[in-house]
This record gives structure tokens, C-alpha cells and sequence, in this order.
């Protein structure tokens, strides 16, 4: 069976966000799916008021297909829900299996969630070297929370030495992205 990570994906992320009124049995043929995909958008949209809830289990299971099919989108919800337990059994060593694998892809989402696991230990070793680079990756590419966490470690001296000018110039570039109280933080 040919596999299309990307229905997949947009299939965890309907049943995580919009909730399906039908179950999508397991054989169906993805090739018609992915050609499909856009016809099933508008009918989900029209369907909105007769919504009967999400399904966490029905979303992480389609994101695992697609995650195992090297979807770094789909990777990186898979990690989050391990992460947080949201539809699945909270488990910190899976997140971070999955969260880095969406993280070497270059999400900068998950390369932040990467940089905070690797902080804090949580399912991986505490290393704050690694912590700081993963968040320096995801600061890069404009993400306001890693930008505001390499703020908060400058002004702390977490890792590296305390330093105010390095932090301010972080949570500047927090702000600047939109990141809530990341100035007032650094005066």
C-alpha cells in the first residue's frame, strides 16, 4: 500500500482540531485520499455545527502513520501530545524521540521543545550546552519562546554566564515576535 504522510497528517490534525463525523477505516486508499484532500476540507467546514468533538486517540494514531512516514509536522504533534499526555500516555523519553527526529527536519517548534527537555532532563539527559543550541536553532528562525528562554538563561546565568546585555537583546527579539512580557522580564 502506498502511503501519503501528508493526508495522514491533515487526518490527525481534523481529528484533533475540527473533530470528523465519520470514522476513516484504515484501508482506504490514500492515494485517492491525497488527491481528494481538498474536497474533504470543505465538507468538514460545512459540517462545523453538527461537530460532535475531537478525537485525541483517532488524531495521535494518524499522526504516527505520518510521523513514521518522516512527516516532521506530524512528528512534532506526536511528540507534543507524549510530551503533555494529550491522547496518549504521557511519556517524556517518546516525546523526545519524536520531537528531535521533527527537530533535525528544522521545526522550530520542536527544536525549542528539544532545547527545554534538554534543560530540564526530561526524557533525555540535563545538558544545558545542548539546551542553548536547540534554542538558538529555533530562535533563528523567529521563534518568540525560544528567543525569550535564551533571554531568561543570559539573565539567570543558566548555562552561561549571566549576562543582562545578551538577555535584554533575547527578550528584545522576543518581543519584537510578540512574546507577552518578555521586555519587562529582562529590565
Amino acid at each position: 500500500m502506498i502511503s501519503y504522510p501528508e493526508a495522514q497528517y491533515q487526518l490527525g490534525i481534523r481529528y484533533q482540531d475540527v473533530g470528523i463525523l465519520y470514522r476513516v477505516p484504515d484501508s482506504i486508499s490514500f492515494s485517492l485520499l491525497g488527491q481528494a484532500l481538498t474536497l474533504i476540507e470543505m465538507p468538514l467546514r460545512l459540517t462545523y455545527d453538527l461537530y460532535l468533538g475531537n478525537d485525541d486517540k483517532q488524531s495521535a494514531d494518524w499522526f504516527l502513520k505520518a510521523a513514521n512516514n518522516g512527516h516532521l509536522g506530524a512528528q512534532y504533534h506526536l511528540g507534543e501530545r507524549y510530551r503533555y499526555g494529550k491522547g496518549l500516555k504521557l511519556n517524556y523519553s517518546d516525546a523526545y524521540f519524536w520531537l528531535k527526529k521533527s527537530a533535525e527536519q528544522g521545526n522550530p517548534y520542536a527544536q525549542a521543545l528539544v532545547g527545554e527537555m534538554h534543560e530540564k532532563g526530561l526524557g533525555t539527559t540535563l545538558d544545558y550546552e545542548k539546551s542553548i543550541a536547540y534554542y538558538n536553532q529555533s530562535a533563528t528562525q523567529n521563534n518568540s519562546w525560544a528567543q525569550y528562554q535564551l533571554g531568561r538563561m543570559h539573565e539567570l546565568g543558566i548555562g552561561v554566564s549571566k549576562d543582562k546585555v545578551k538577555a535584554l537583546d533575547w527578550y528584545t527579539q522576543a518581543d519584537i515576535q510578540g512574546f507577552p512580557g518578555a521586555i519587562v522580564t529582562g529590565k
